[in-house]
């Protein structure tokens, strides 16, 4: 009798559904972890190459600042020589 209710359909059943639950229930934490890392990985990293396209973008812009002011400054010395000449 004792050995019947400890092997019963019912409790061999029972353990055997916590411990499929448990078991997926600590792969589903495992993948979760993996998940979690992986994602701040690719995070930094693309922080990473944002802040240096910022960077080149922030060179380009003042290059170009550079070289309207220059322009600018040629055009007008040429047109103060060419009023100059006129005079």
């Amino acid at each position: 009798m004792y050995r019947r209710n400890f092997f019963s359909p019912t409790k061999l059943l029972t353990r055997v559904i916590f411990s499929w639950l448990y078991n997926l229930s600590r792969r589903i934490r495992e993948e979760l972890a993996n998940q979690n890392a992986e994602t701040t990985n690719l995070t930094n990293k693309l922080d990473g190459e944002i802040h240096g396209l910022r960077a080149q973008l922030e060179a380009g812009k003042y290059e170009v600042i550079k070289y309207c002011l220059g322009t600018l400054v040629s055009i007008s010395a040429v047109g103060l020589a060419a009023v100059r000449i006129l005079m």
